[in-house]
């Protein structure tokens, strides 16, 4: 007999979508019966592809009151929504996703008696803030509290981010457990010439870039500043940024105020990534914090030498001097030299290529996660 599996989330885009994408499509059907509770504000074309695939054997449940803004009355109202939604499913275990979903969801399975109550976080949303603002004294004070009374296991993307929760003394090591962000070996790319002359970028060249939403936890001012720093120093460099958000538009003002706009080139969502990854000779990635970035398992995937900030998630992709350099956050200085490191020696950037690779097929597979993941479900 099938076992019945919610799966619930917020938000069925970027890194959290694409995880809960891949659960949909690679959880054995045979053994589980999913059904997928969701917000309807951020999705993306992935979700709805995966709408369509298994529409037949998936039973996929909008909540569009479930948004990310905390509003009590939209939240109380997606709370009755999930909770009607469990009580008629009647599932053996609910899997949250995300900081929104892992508070109602956790809160109705719960109230529902659902025993086995899983949480992937996705990032912490107190990962924001280095001090103990009341903000973030709230936020610990619901993760610590539902993590206590109103859930089994919190998977976590990264050990990085395990630790964090136990430092913060959420609960127990032994409640935590991680299971890394992963992906298939499927590679799609255009050739690479038509896209460097697309975007008027010379085989000569050298291309630094990064795919990631233009919002705060990306910090893409940070990833400006490095590109000022070596546009300074070199005429050869381009960069390319894939993606879109909320801070574009300020973000091409100050390419245009500091003089690299013309070497800067935002080309916005894209639904081919890989294509874009292999004209990238570096990524670098500048956030401030992270779960694990499914980008950086897409660059080592595709063999692209990175550097990144030293913070959890990236730290655990990157090892620094074997598949790329981590960098202390804030200093761009030492990203850019880096950066110049890796273009002055064609060497090392072969053998970080391989190194990223060996990587990947040793921890970041989509075989590995699922087979984790779904011995969780069965203990």
């Amino acid at each position: 007999m099938k076992r019945k599996v919610v799966l619930i989330a917020e938000t069925v885009m970027d890194g959290v979508g694409k995880h809960v994408v891949d659960l949909i499509d690679q959880l054995n059907k045979e053994k589980f019966e999913i059904h997928v509770l969701h917000g309807t504000s951020r999705t993306d074309y992935r979700f709805d592809d995966i709408v369509k695939k298994w529409s037949k054997e998936v039973h996929f449940y909008p909540i569009e009151s479930l948004k990310r803004e905390i509003e009590l009355p939209m939240d109380i109202r997606a709370f009755g929504e999930i909770r009607k939604a469990i009580k008629s499913i009647q599932p053996e275990l609910v899997h949250c996703h995300s900081s929104k979903a892992g508070v109602v969801g956790r809160l109705a399975a719960k109230t529902c008696g659902i025993k086995k109550v899983f949480y992937t976080p996705h990032a912490y949303a107190m990962q924001s803030q280095d001090h103990w603002t009341p903000k973030r004294r709230f936020y610990w004070f619901i993760e610590r509290a539902l993590a206590k009374f109103a859930t089994t296991k919190t998977i976590n993307v990264s050990k990085g981010e395990r630790q964090f929760a136990i430092d913060l003394g959420l609960e127990v090591p032994e409640h935590f457990q991680v299971v890394y962000n992963a992906l298939d070996h499927n590679v799609n790319a255009h050739p690479i010439e038509n896209l460097r002359e697309t975007l008027g970028i010379d085989k000569e060249h050298f291309v630094v870039g990064c795919v990631a939403r233009l919002y705060y936890q990306k910090n893409p001012f940070e990833f400006l500043r490095v590109a000022k720093a070596l546009s300074l120093l070199r005429d050869d460099i381009h960069f390319v940024w894939v993606g879109t958000g909320e801070m574009m538009v300020d973000a091409r003002i100050w390419c245009k105020d500091n003089g690299i706009l013309e070497r800067f080139h935002f080309v916005g969502h894209q639904k081919n990534v890989d294509a874009y990854l292999n004209i990238f000779d570096v990524f670098l990635a500048t956030s401030y914090y992270e779960g694990l970035p499914y980008t950086l398992v897409e660059a080592m995937r595709t063999g692209c030498p990175i550097v990144s900030t030293d913070v959890v998630g990236n730290n655990e992709v990157v090892v620094h001097g074997e598949n790329g350099f981590l960098y202390k956050l804030g200093n761009v200085n030492e990203a850019a030299n880096q950066i110049l490191r890796l273009k002055d020696d064609e060497t090392l950037r072969t053998e970080m290529k391989e190194k990223s690779k060996e990587r990947f097929e040793e921890l970041f597979t989509i075989e590995n996660m699922i087979k984790k993941i779904e011995f969780i479900y069965e203990q």
